[in-house]
């Protein structure tokens, strides 16, 4: 699952939703695209879209309303990109964790087990930090979120090997991290695209045809 705010953010997240959809057709999984914004108004608010939409797919499981539901989510970015389809990103979670993810290298990507006893717990305090905040421009998502695993679920979370998500260096998921400002400007695109479109362009190519048939 791939996220974005408003603006530019989505022009970034049309380039980048080619490799990650071909990894998901390759591992016969779906991929999800949002774009707005879930909680709050303001352009930076995106920051808080992780939160709302976890809370959204276990309610969906608890309610059983028909639609698909899920045993484990990846969440990810708009400027990240999975560039080794082959890696099966599912075996970096135990099943006994509740969150594997990559703070470890200032990476947003994150790995729920939604089949996890406490996460709809998780989930619930998560939004309603995120609401409680909405007047902090100094505040994130990712920082709400420790704060609350730090309450009673460290021992519920594993760290991505930070090799795997280094930045542009990361091995599996790379993401373009050197500017970490809540919204992404129409004006940070013309340093931002190429970068993204070569690495897309070379994945592609490795891996080719897999993002031709999605």
């Amino acid at each position: 699952m791939q996220d974005s705010g408003i603006g530019a953010e989505i022009e970034i997240l049309e380039v980048t939703s080619k490799v990650n959809r071909a990894y998901a057709k390759r591992w016969s999984s779906d991929y999800i695209k949002f774009t707005g914004i879930s909680i709050g108004t303001q352009p930076w608010h995106s920051t808080y879209n992780k939160a709302w939409l976890l809370q959204h797919f276990i309610q969906s499981r608890a309610n059983n309303d028909g639609l698909q539901t899920y045993d484990a989510i990846l969440m990810l970015d708009s400027n990240s990109m999975i560039v080794d389809l082959d890696f099966d990103i599912l075996r970096l979670i135990p099943d006994t964790s509740l969150l594997a993810n990559g703070i470890e290298k200032n990476s947003d990507v994150m790995i729920w087990n939604l089949n996890h006893p406490d996460i709809s717990k998780v989930a619930d305090f998560w939004v309603q930090r995120s609401e409680e905040n909405l007047g902090n421009k100094n505040m994130n998502s990712q920082t709400l979120l420790l704060e609350i695993l730090n309450m009673k679920w460290s021992s519920a979370l594993v760290s991505i090997p930070g090799a795997l998500i280094n930045g542009l260096l990361g091995t599996l998921i790379k993401e373009d991290t050197d500017d970490k400002k809540h919204v992404i400007e129409h004006s940070d695109l013309p340093k931002m695209i190429p970068t993204i479109q070569g690495i897309v362009d070379s994945v592609c190519y490795q891996f080719y045809p897999q993002c031709e048939v999605v």
